[in-house]
């Protein structure tokens, strides 16, 4: 059975259509989407060690005051190098296309049965071409499987479709989340102990680069996550 320790969501050579990616480069694109938002979180926190030493010098000895001044200089230098690195992953564009969200979700659950995990899907008869970059929608619902087999299988994998929007639909068995923990759930520090809360952070900034939005719910027994994409109306 295999254990998610590769990344690759389809076989190396696979027929035209399939999402196929060198498992390498799947591990490097996922690791660079988990940089923005830890870097986003880590200058929060330098700023707020730069704040915390000006109060701190202002009621300080005068001989420990320079020593206060170089910390927070160098708490300056650190903050804004790790703003420059969030901001880098906002000026890569992101060509939005007509995909077939159900021709992505069997290139990527297919193979991961094959290999022995629960994981089912059950496809709409509603339309399924949506508004997306293949091949980032293939590595989001890669990782939110791989999340939701850790937490707890089988884990089922669906489509619906409402107004003008299409929900790929992530359900695992884990027990409900409280109402902060469903809020939090792909944060860098919120994530559930029973995920990886990188991946976590990753999904994020896949699903925004989607112009998607991706939500926890709790349901009868069960935790959902719920990618909402723009169908296509072209």
């Amino acid at each position: 059975m295999s254990n998610f320790t590769g990344h690759s969501l389809t076989p190396p050579h696979s027929p035209p259509g399939e999402v196929a990616e060198d498992p390498r480069e799947v591990a490097l694109l996922n690791l660079a989407d988990m940089l923005g938002p830890v870097a986003h979180e880590l200058h929060n926190v330098f700023n707020n060690i730069v704040l915390q030493a000006a109060i701190v010098s202002r009621s300080a000895p005068e001989a420990l005051r320079p020593q206060l001044a170089e910390f927070r200089a160098l708490g300056l230098r650190a903050s804004e190098m790790l703003a420059q690195l969030d901001q880098q992953r906002h000026t890569i564009p992101t060509p939005l296309q007509p995909v077939d969200l159900h021709a992505v979700v069997r290139a990527v659950v297919d193979p991961l049965r094959a290999h022995g995990l629960a994981v089912t899907e059950q496809l709409s008869a509603q339309p399924s071409l949506v508004l997306a970059h293949e091949r980032d929608l293939a590595r989001l619902l890669g990782l939110l499987v791989k999340g939701a087999h850790l937490a707890g299988p089988p884990v089922v994998v669906a489509t619906a479709s409402q107004g003008r929007k299409a929900h790929l639909l992530v359900t695992d068995q884990r027990p409900p989340l409280d109402p902060a923990a469903l809020e939090q759930f792909f944060e860098p520090f919120g994530a559930p102990a029973s995920d990886n809360p990188l991946e976590r952070a990753a999904c994020q900034t896949l699903a925004r680069r989607l112009k998607a939005t991706l939500r926890a719910e709790n349901r009868p027994n069960v935790t959902v996550v719920v990618v909402e994409l723009n169908l296509f109306s072209g």
